[in-house]
């Protein structure tokens, strides 16, 4: 099965005042216009390949923005509403378009080097949100997800 995943990601958090218009420009560029180009080159080749997935993480901000988050959540609504279109447009043509909205922090050296270790919050392990991707490759096209919500337990949606 051939596919993408796109997991890029920019994180600007500060009061709304103090964030210029180029601030958001990046977080923007960097969320969601290399969310364009990826699309724009992926979906040709899925399609003449007679199908496949493009996936793209999404986060908690994609559905709910927080004081001090509008760059961020500004840019994550702005993807999952790229998703939505993508789906609907390409869904016939053999492309499952899926977002992942990735509601807690990833187990990973990044993030333990980042926060800590003891901090006491719940964290999605990696090895399994790499699994969950992995499935979501292989949905037949008759029961696809379009979008999914992945967090640890302890977190309440």
């Amino acid at each position: 099965m051939a596919g993408v995943i796109h997991n890029a990601m920019q994180f600007a958090r500060a009061p709304f005042l103090s964030l210029r218009p180029e601030d958001f420009e990046s977080v923007w560029k960097s969320i969601v216009l290399t969310a364009v180009n990826t699309s724009h080159q992926a979906v040709p080749r899925l399609i003449a390949r007679g199908g496949g997935s493009l996936i793209f993480s999404g986060a908690s901000g994609s559905r709910r923005a927080g004081a001090q988050f509008s760059a961020f959540s500004s840019a994550k609504f702005a993807l999952r509403g790229l998703c939505q279109s993508l789906a609907r447009e390409h869904g016939t043509d053999g492309v499952h378009v899926a977002h992942v909205v990735i509601d807690g922090l990833i187990d990973s050296d990044r993030t333990r080097e980042r926060f800590g270790d003891a901090d006491g919050t719940p964290r999605i392990a990696a090895a399994a949100l790499a699994e969950l991707y992995w499935q979501l490759f292989h949905q037949p096209a008759n029961a696809w997800t379009h979008e999914i919500d992945v967090r640890p337990a302890d977190i309440a949606p």
